[in-house]
């Protein structure tokens, strides 16, 4: 025993390690199932196959039970891996769900079938009878589950499925039913007792293998076909679906199908009579697509347009190895599984726009929304599809002394998918610098913006790493991204808490692609400007109070305002140039060589106020300076660097103030001195010249 809890050991660490980096191996699109199934599928069934095995060894089902749930956990779990690398695609994590078997029907039973190298294992979820039901309390488990053993290995059950098949494809003969009856008595026979006691009405079947490409409901026990005695319902994975029934007064159903033969596809005649039993079943609550109708453009346009919880389609289909080769026929054309997925988002997704979202494969969704909070309806599906889409980072608010932090939301509490939103604002309402790290003196925090920035750049092959020179530095690609400093740029003496860089707001304004989110949900946005980007969704309106002022602002009008959502977008493109690009954050010239430049302009200003007269001329080439240093400030910054124009505008200033004051005040005392000593001359010369005023006088007088 000890040996197989060893293994145990190991291969659920097996199993983790593969959850945990299933990105980095998934084989993609075209890689055969089988080839997936050896390569990654392998630890599961073998971890499956040894908790059978120690359940298995016990008699008690206190003791036993725990190892059954823990096997079909690890079902459910190859399932999805499964079909996340056929797809590759997230949303199939977005999807799944920990579906308890409580929500199962009483009258249903849940059938695992497990094809193991020796043998066949049957795990059942069987519904406790009424007696048993009765006595429990309520935090018990209203069913329990039983493992039945099959000696027929996985080899032999494949080659007996493929005749049973090969043989049911000829209509007219029934050499089929020697297959129909011993696949029967291999998977449901063992199950009949508990079967007839319980009173069971239906099967539930997630089936493994080759099992998926067969009609259960075609075996036979020698007497009727299995669909004569019970309802049946085949999933991929029970935490994939919801096995809630739906109430049928409420479900509206859009019914499409074919039963003409068309391009090439031999006529489907039973789809008429299919049609018509919906149409019993369902009156006026259903639309019918049949033969001509059903076009695909017809098909999108009820699914955008209708309110429908039901899709019934019955048509011609290929699933092969590579899902660009898999498809559902229409009338007038292949409708691929993307493209049908796209379709069924319409209408399935209309109050979910996050899990919409995901299906367009964006690399990265950052939701821009605070919501720590549970509020019904919908909690569950919300927290299910943001713990299983690693793609989302969420958003919360880090707060400081003065305001509280908000936490994110529960799902995500404690993961790496969560950065905070808090903005450095200058006085001015202006945002001038970025935030990648808070701390609190407990925990290191990240922005929002750098860890979706991350998440891309990690696709790319990119991590952060510490700078060579200073590992306290965070180096991303081959830039070093250098903390703010107090007396950067223009500031002086300016809070440098955390880890900050100064912004550069390269990008013009409107360059981020933007759309309401009534046109996602009416299907109005290309998949294509989605597929592969960063996609930020949040609220933009004047209710919430989430604008700034930039740089480039030329008012503090409502109208030269961002967004936060705008924001971040530019937050995060400056950090993808840098990892992608190289490009360097916005650089300062250090606080010697600012000094010296604030000194130089002071000269200058100080040298205009002292050689350029007059007043006029000075102010004339006062406009001509201050435009130039804003020129070249302008420039100076949209390649990178930051000069402080502010204050070498307003050194150049005051010294051309204090200089042109002080050289109109010099010349007003030089003018007086100058009038005074003339003057005093004037004195001098009449006291010892007097005939010369006597002359002047006497020849004025004469004249007048």
């Amino acid at each position: 025993m000890g040996e197989i809890e060893d293994a145990l050991a190991a291969y659920r660490r097996a199993v983790y390690t593969l959850q945990s980096i299933r990105q980095e191996i998934s084989l993609g699109p075209g890689s055969d199932p089988a080839t997936f199934r050896k390569s990654v599928g392998s630890a599961y069934l073998e971890l499956v196959d040894l908790l059978l095995q120690r359940a298995a060894s016990m008699r008690e089902r206190a003791r036993y039970e725990p190892y059954l749930e823990e096997a079909r956990k690890a079902v459910e779990s190859l399932k999805v891996a499964e079909l996340r690398d056929y797809f590759r695609d997230d949303c199939v994590d977005a999807a799944r769900r920990e579906t308890p078997l409580d929500l199962v029907s009483q009258t249903a039973v849940v059938i695992y079938p497990i094809l193991l190298p020796d043998r066949t294992e049957l795990l059942v979820s069987l519904p406790k009878d009424r007696t048993t039901l009765e006595s429990l309390p309520d935090a018990e488990k209203l069913y329990e589950l039983k493992r039945f053993t099959v000696p027929v290995g996985a080899d032999a059950l494949t080659q007996e499925v493929r005749k049973f098949r090969e043989k049911l494809e000829r209509r007219s003969t029934l050499e089929y039913l020697p297959h129909a009856q011993r696949l029967y008595d291999w998977l449901i026979r063992p199950l009949e007792p508990d079967l007839a006691s319980l009173t069971i009405d239906t099967l539930v079947f997630v089936p493994d293998g080759p099992l998926r490409t067969i009609p259960l409901a075609a075996l036979h026990d020698g007497r009727q076909f299995l669909i004569g005695r019970y309802a049946l319902a085949t999933t991929p994975g029970l935490d994939l679906t919801d096995p809630r029934p739906l109430p049928r007064e409420s479900a509206r159903v859009l019914a499409a199908g074919l039963t003409e033969a068309v391009q090439g596809f031999p006529p489907l005649p039973f789809v008429a009579a299919e049609f018509q039993e919906i149409g019993h079943r369902y009156g006026g609550r259903h639309r019918q697509l049949l033969d001509r109708d059903f076009l695909v453009s017809r098909t999108e346009k009820e699914l955008r347009e209708g309110q429908f919880t039901v899709v019934h389609l019955a048509s011609h289909a290929q699933f092969g190895h590579n899902i660009q080769d898999t498809f559902i026929l229409t009338f007038d054309d292949k409708l691929a599984m993307d493209r049908l997925a796209r379709f069924v988002g319409l209408f399935r997704f209309r109050e979910d726009p996050l899990e919409l979202l995901t299906r367009y494969r964006p690399r990265a969704i950052g939701l821009d929304l605070i919501r720590d909070l549970p509020v019904p309806p919908g909690r569950e599906r919300l927290e299910a599809v943001l713990a299983g889409n690693r793609r989302i980072i969420a958003v919360m608010k880090f707060g400081n002394g003065v305001e509280m932090g908000i936490p994110p939301p529960p799902a995500l509490k404690g993961t790496d998918r969560v950065g905070f939103g808090d903005v450095m604002v200058d006085p001015g309402g202006i945002v001038r610098r970025g935030l990648l790290f808070l701390d609190d003196g407990k925990t290191t925090a990240y922005a929002f913006a750098l860890r979706l920035a991350l998440v891309y750049l990690q696709a790319e092959g990119i991590v952060p790493q510490p700078d060579g020179a200073d590992p306290r530095l965070l180096r991303l690609g081959r830039t070093t991204l250098r903390p703010f400093a107090p007396n950067d740029g223009g500031y002086v003496g300016a809070d440098a808490g955390g880890y900050q860089f100064l912004l550069d707001f390269k990008e013009a304004p409107g360059s981020f692609p933007a759309f309401p989110l009534a046109a996602l949900l009416a299907g109005q946005v290309d998949p294509k400007g989605i597929e592969g980007r960063i996609v930020l969704l949040g609220v933009v309106a004047e209710s919430v109070k989430d604008y700034f002022y930039t740089p480039y602002s030329r008012g503090l009008q409502a109208g030269q305002r961002i967004s936060g959502i705008a924001l971040h977008a530019h937050i995060i493109s400056q950090l993808l140039r840098s990892g992608l690009e190289s490009a360097a954050p916005v650089a300062t010239a250090g606080e010697w060589a600012e000094g010296l430049w604030i000194l130089l302009w002071s000269v200058i200003g100080g040298a205009m106020g002292l050689w350029v007269q007059p007043a006029w001329r000075v102010s004339l080439r006062s406009a001509g300076v201050l435009l130039a240093l804003g020129l070249a400030a302008y420039g100076a910054f949209r390649g990178g660097w930051w000069i402080p124009s502010v204050p070498a505008a307003l050194a150049w200033g005051g010294s051309t103030l204090v200089v042109t004051a002080y050289t109109a005040n010099r010349e007003r005392v030089w003018v007086k001195i100058l009038k005074e000593r003339i003057a005093a001359a004037f004195r001098e010369v009449a006291v010892h010249v007097p005939w010369i005023g006597w002359r002047f006088e006497q020849k004025t007088r004469h004249k007048g």
